[in-house]
């Protein structure tokens, strides 16, 4: 069938000179990359669709296409980007960033006086206080509030270092052990700054901190709701839909996980006709729901089973 996936809506930034500007500042080019990859993997498990984008394509006004900007490890940044990044959140766009967010002047040479650099700290309301490296492997950031997926006094593991802020307007979600601010969310023109003193995703992805992936995908689902398929319960199932050229429809089903699970599944449309598995003839059990949300589906999954229906 020629059919394409749905279009993303959050993209995360790849910088290659951040990644450099990692390896040299703490001597581990993976730090960056994990980070990378532990928030990738945290929203591809929640249902998201993600891309990637370069700095080259912010020219091309490439944050036109998303309703959501994730930054990890946002160190090396420069000021095109940053310029771009302001504008994009006055006009709606969701940025949610880390530790050190934009801390080096890279048309200068020397650190930014005010981290978020690049006059960012005004569309986070917040500034960069008091810095600790993390004394073992994480540091605690306990939430102040429910979220999405998480509860209030819910806790989260941050890795490297223990940035607090001082607030000039943002919101409080989160703080550190010693009780300073840690996870801030400010509104901004018609746009919402997150931003998150520790890397997150590092945990998640090197010691499988659940909890991290939550927040994670809750602080994206707190500031902008996607429109996406959502699992009941706390299966890792990933779902994946494309429409071809005369509105068919193919979902496509994987068992992340190395044990199996009966699953219940929304989708966000409705479903016209009876999808049938391409293996095993399977017909898929849907029903719709009411006032226009969707579908339900439900089905049983062994391990690590991909299943395809159209």
């Amino acid at each position: 069938m020629d059919a394409a996936p749905q279009t993303a809506e959050v993209a995360l930034l790849y910088h290659p000179q951040n990644q450099i500007f990692a390896w040299i500042s703490t001597k581990n080019e993976k730090n960056a990359t994990d980070s990378l990859l532990g928030y990738h993997r945290a929203l591809y498990e929640h249902n998201f669709r993600i891309d990637f984008v370069h700095p080259s394509e912010f020219e091309m006004n490439i944050l036109k296409n998303y309703k959501v900007l994730v930054i990890p490890f946002p160190y090396w940044l420069g000021e095109k980007i940053c310029s771009k990044l302001d504008q994009w959140v006055e006009a709606g766009g969701v940025l949610i960033g880390e530790a050190y967010f934009a801390g080096w002047n890279v048309e200068q040479g020397h650190h930014e006086k005010i981290v978020p650099g690049y006059g960012l700290h005004e569309v986070f309301q917040t500034r960069q206080g008091l810095v600790e490296p993390v004394i073992g492997e994480n540091t605690e950031i306990e939430l102040l509030e429910n979220l999405p997926y998480l509860h209030k006094g819910s806790v989260v593991k941050g890795s490297l270092v223990r940035e607090s802020f001082f607030i000039e307007g943002a919101r409080v979600l989160a703080c550190h052990s010693n009780g300073q601010p840690a996870v801030t969310c400010a509104e901004y023109g018609k746009g919402k700054a997150i931003l998150i003193g520790s890397y997150i995703g590092l945990p998640f992805h090197r010691q499988k901190c659940n909890q991290n992936a939550n927040l994670i995908a809750g602080l994206v689902e707190y500031a902008m709701p996607i429109s996406r398929p959502r699992v009941e319960g706390n299966a890792k199932v990933r779902i994946d839909i494309l429409t071809g050229l005369k509105n068919q429809t193919m979902i496509i089903v994987q068992n992340l996980e190395n044990r199996s699970a009966e699953i219940t599944a929304h989708l966000p449309f409705k479903i016209n006709n009876k999808l049938k598995e391409q293996f095993s003839s399977e017909i898929l059990s849907s029903i719709e729901l009411s006032a226009g949300k969707g579908s339900k589906i439900s089905m049983q999954l062994t391990a690590k089973e991909v299943k395809v229906y159209c």
